[in-house]
């Protein structure tokens, strides 16, 4: 009796087919596979809620314009080295020829929220979460007063680009430099593999 063709094929061949997973194994293999990833977006997601719901307590709404002032002071006290005698009034900083408001809006609240989420969810000793995240809020803050007084200065001598300066350009500017503060931070809490010392031959110098 010769084989049947099929059988023939099969044992030439030598392949057998698997069964696909079942869905709930091929999520489970997903979910093992990437789990550090997963939970560092789900932390991020998570906190960055929670940091976003603080700002909108009543006490968040008392302190913001004691910030809002700050960083109208010190903008105003930057345009002097540009001969622009601006003064302040609250969140205002206005001359003859121009005035700018820090609105609320304009915190740059959000990118501090940003930097911190990222900061919280990574794995790292707390110490490096403390650190990283009053750097960044450090940092939110001088692009802040940096971005006010550039806008006043704007005003002043090109009042029609104003609006690109701060609705593209400044928007931009903030987040690149939150993203790149924290890829910044990440890599420096990483810790760095070392590569495996070489064997050196003890009798190679003989």
């Amino acid at each position: 009796m010769k084989p049947s063709s099929s059988k023939a094929n099969g044992r030439a061949s030598g392949v057998t087919k698997e069964k696909p997973l079942p869905q709930r194994q091929r999520w489970s293999e997903w979910w093992r596979e990437g789990r550090p990833v997963h939970l560092f977006i789900a932390k991020f997601v998570g906190v960055l809620v929670i940091l976003h719901a603080l700002t909108l307590l009543p006490v968040f709404d008392r302190v913001l314009p004691f910030y809002l002032h700050a960083v109208a002071t010190m903008a105003g006290a930057l345009t002097h080295c540009f001969r622009e005698a601006a003064t302040v009034t609250g969140a205002t900083l206005h001359s003859p020829a121009y005035a700018v408001t820090v609105a609320p809006s304009c915190s740059a609240v959000e990118l501090a929220c940003y930097i911190g989420a990222a900061v919280i969810a990574f794995p790292s000793p707390w110490r490096a979460k403390v650190s990283g995240f009053f750097l960044g809020v450090c940092l939110v803050a001088i692009l802040n007063v940096l971005r006010v007084t550039s806008l006043f200065l704007v005003g002043v001598h090109a009042r029609s680009a104003f609006e690109v300066a701060h609705d593209d350009i400044w928007a931009v500017l903030l987040i690149m430099a939150t993203t790149l503060f924290v890829a910044g931070w990440i890599a420096w809490v990483t810790p760095r593999k070392t590569p495996p010392a070489e064997p050196t031959d003890e009798y190679a110098a003989g």
